[in-house]
């Protein structure tokens, strides 16, 4: 039976002792809530709520191969162009929802648009899509992230000359790639939030479990594939 809910995430569902459904949604524009089959809030948080956000709004471009990348653009309230801020997303194999997501929207209330792209390598589009960085880490994404720039540019939306990068984990790493790779695009400055920076230091850091992801990923031991 579907289950009635309001754009956004369900994060979780569970069936209740009396056969009824109760799910957790929250979408980039409303903070988290216990919801029924029907759609009705049935269990209210004590205390004041949380202000209503901007919504996410979706987006698709094509990437520079031709392939359709989707994310979420969040934008404050007027016309663009905006400064920008790109937010790659930790994993990499993770993606980007239309969540609930208070950082976010606190970029969103000092002026900055926000795009949060699902480039490749992220989950979601199936195996072929998530394998692409399989020996090519840091190559596909880069090139997904900046063709998000290059359309919210040429759609009148970001100000390419107020552009910023900053993301965790994953994404800090991809967030020192880019400033690395990239430094004509003149970023006006990246936030790396626990990045990967030595790759060979980390790896001998790494539990066995890690280890064994980074030796899919990269194709070896990082003495194997220097």
């Amino acid at each position: 039976t579907a289950i009635e809910h309001p754009e956004g995430q369900v994060e979780w569902a569970q069936v209740r002792p009396d056969g009824a459904v109760w799910c957790r949604h929250s979408s980039g524009a409303s903070a988290p809530r216990i919801l029924d089959e029907a759609g009705g809030e049935v269990l209210s948080l004590e205390g004041e709520p949380a202000p209503a956000g901007r919504p996410f709004e979706l987006l698709r471009f094509d990437n520079r191969h031709g392939q359709s990348v989707q994310g979420f653009l969040v934008t404050p309230a007027g016309s663009g162009p905006w400064p920008i801020l790109i937010r790659p997303h930790g994993g990499p194999t993770w993606l980007d929802e239309d969540k609930w997501h208070p950082e976010v929207q606190s970029y969103v209330d000092a002026g900055l648009a926000v795009v949060l792209v699902n480039y490749r390598g992220s989950t979601g589009r199936g195996a072929e899509w998530r394998d692409t960085l399989v020996g090519d880490v840091g190559g596909p994404e880069l090139e997904d992230l900046n063709d998000a720039l290059d359309h919210l540019v040429a759609a009148g939306i970001a100000d390419p000359e107020r552009a910023v990068v900053g993301g965790w984990s994953w994404g800090g790493y991809l967030t020192l790639m880019m400033l690395g790779k990239h430094p004509e695009r003149n970023w006006r400055c990246g936030i790396a939030g626990v990045p990967v920076g030595d790759y060979v230091l980390s790896y001998e850091d790494m539990s066995p479990l890690l280890q064994a992801y980074d030796r899919a990923l990269l194709g070896g031991e990082p003495k194997d594939v220097p």
